[in-house]
C-alpha cells in the first residue's frame, strides 16, 4: 500500500468536506501495518489510520465502543468507511507525548513510573471482557496465566516494538544483505538473525559469551551461518543505530573481546516477550 502525503489528502478531502485541514502522519509507517495520520481542523483534532490487512478495523471498533463503558480512557469513534478496497477510520485525537519521543529527557525512574501505569491501564483493557473470536464478548473473569502472557506480550510491544525494527532495518543505505533461512522458516538477513538470535536466548540483562552467541546463531539459522567477524560489525552498527535514534545509551553493548551484554531493560523485556514478525 504506497499511499503518499499528498494521496492521504485527496483521500480526506473526499470524507472532510465542510472545512480545511493539515495532516501529518504519526504512526510507525516504516514497519508495514497501518497508516497514521493525525488531522488539524479550525476546531479540532483527529487521527485517521487506513489499514494494510482487511478485518482489522472491525475488532478495533468493536474493542473501543465496548471499552467506552469502562474507566479505560479511549478515543471515539468518528466515521468509517473504505478507500480503494482499503479500510479506513477516524477516531478522535488525545492530547500527549509519544514515549519514543521523550524518553531520552526521562530518568529511569520516570520511564519504571509511566510503564507501571501502562501495564495498569493494559491489565484494565485485558480483564474487562475476554473475547472469543467466533461470538463475542464473555463476562468479566480474573486473569489466568493465559491472559497475563498475553499482557506482557502487549506490554513489550509498546516498550520494545519501535527500537526492534530500527535494528532489525539495520543501516538505511544498505539494501543488498544477503538472505538468511531462520531455523522456523522466515526469511531475514543479518539483522534479524542477530536479532531472532537473541529472543531465543532471552537473555535479560546478563552477558552473554562469545561462544554461547556462536553456538545460538548456528542453532538458529539454516545453512552456513555468518562469521563472527561479520557478527561482530553488525553488534556495532545496532549501537550506533540506537544512538543515532536519540536513545540515552545504546540497548546493546558489545565488547571486542567477545561479550554482549544487553543494556536496556525494556529491550531486554521486549527480547522475551514479543514477537520477530509483525
Amino acid at each position: 500500500m504506497n499511499y503518499t502525503k499528498k494521496d492521504i489528502e485527496n483521500i480526506l478531502n473526499k470524507i472532510i468536506t465542510n472545512e480545511k485541514f493539515t495532516i501529518a502522519p504519526v504512526g510507525n509507517h516504516n514497519i508495514g501495518r497501518h497508516l497514521v495520520y493525525k488531522i488539524d481542523t479550525s476546531s479540532t483534532k483527529y487521527i485517521f489510520k487506513i489499514y494494510y490487512i482487511k478485518g482489522k478495523r472491525i475488532r478495533e471498533i468493536n474493542s473501543l465502543k465496548i471499552l467506552e463503558n469502562s474507566n479505560v480512557k479511549v478515543p471515539k469513534v468518528i466515521k468509517y468507511g473504505e478507500y480503494d478496497e482499503h479500510e479506513w477510520m477516524i477516531i478522535e485525537y488525545i492530547e500527549g507525548d509519544i514515549l519514543d519521543s521523550i524518553s531520552s529527557r526521562l530518568d529511569k525512574e520516570n520511564i519504571l513510573s509511566i510503564f507501571k501505569e501502562l501495564g495498569e491501564a493494559l491489565g484494565k483493557v485485558h480483564s474487562y471482557r475476554i473475547f472469543d473470536y467466533a461470538a463475542g464478548w464473555d463476562k468479566k473473569i480474573k486473569a489466568n496465566t493465559k491472559e497475563k502472557d498475553q499482557l506482557y506480550k502487549s506490554i513489550s510491544e509498546i516498550s520494545g516494538r519501535p527500537v526492534f525494527e530500527r535494528l532489525k532495518q539495520g543501516p538505511r543505505s544498505r539494501t543488498d544483505r544477503k538472505e538468511r533461512t531462520l531455523s522456523n522458516g522466515e526469511k531475514t538477513d543479518i539483522y534479524g538473525l542477530v536479532l531472532y538470535t537473541l529472543m531465543q536466548i532471552k537473555p535479560g540483562l546478563e552477558q552473554i559469551g562469545y561462544e554461547k552467541l556462536r553456538t545460538s546463531i548456528k542453532e538458529c539459522v539454516s545453512g552456513e551461518p555468518p562469521s563472527m567477524q561479520e557478527i561482530s560489525r553488525v553488534l556495532d552498527q545496532m549501537s550506533k543505530i540506537s544512538i543515532d535514534d536519540n536513545a540515552s545509551a545504546p540497548v546493546l553493548d558489545w565488547e571486542r573481546e567477545g561479550q554482549l551484554h544487553i543494556t536496556d531493560p525494556f529491550f531486554s523485556f521486549f527480547l522475551k516477550w514479543g514477537r520477530f514478525s509483525e
